[in-house]
């Protein structure tokens, strides 16, 4: 119907006079970019600060999709629990607290994440927390001792060791001026 447009799996859009996003959390994001392109990256960082923002994704950054869709199972409780560890993840007790609120047993809740989403509560924790330490080290000036207490690592040593065994390359050789990891 629309041959001239062309689909944008991004998580917001900016081209010319036309700027577009699709969810709540792009229109933040959209509004960070603009920022930094007119204010730079100092001033995008104090806003970030104050909205409570650890991370900004870029217009290249794909939207996710409902957490149901992304685990291909709509069971209750693995879904409360890994929107409990997406929230939460930062929270030394985030795996605890996520049990105590959950109405299966930790065993139950151990073969369901192993079913749908393919690791174990605990693998899957370490791998959101480094994902959000491999944004921080590209998208900020912060040290790997900041980063690792920013994404919950009890030391600069966990971080490391986990960041080469999920990335293949040490937190000191990512800065903000790489790409893509």
């Amino acid at each position: 119907k629309w041959p001239m447009v062309t689909r944008s799996e991004g998580a917001f859009f900016i081209d010319d006079r036309i700027i577009s996003c699709a969810s709540p959390m792009s229109a933040a994001d959209l509004m960070l970019q603009i920022v930094s392109d007119r204010l730079g990256k100092a001033v995008t960082q104090n806003v970030m600060d104050m909205c409570l923002m650890p991370v900004r994704r870029s217009p290249r950054d794909a939207q996710t999709a409902s957490i149901a869709a992304r685990l291909g199972t709509r069971n209750p409780a693995l879904l409360r629990a890994v929107e409990w560890i997406d929230t939460h993840y930062m929270d030394e007790d985030c795996l605890d607290t996520c049990i105590e609120g959950s109405s299966i047993s930790a065993r139950q809740l151990q073969r369901l994440f192993q079913r749908f989403v393919g690791v174990s509560p605990l693998r899957y924790l370490a791998k959101r927390r480094l994902e959000n330490a491999r944004s921080l080290l590209l998208r900020t000036d912060l040290s790997i001792q900041e980063v690792a207490e920013k994404c919950g690592f009890s030391s600069t040593a966990c971080l490391s060791r986990g960041f080469r065994q999920e990335f293949g390359v040490a937190p000191s050789k990512i800065n903000s001026q790489t790409q893509v990891l």
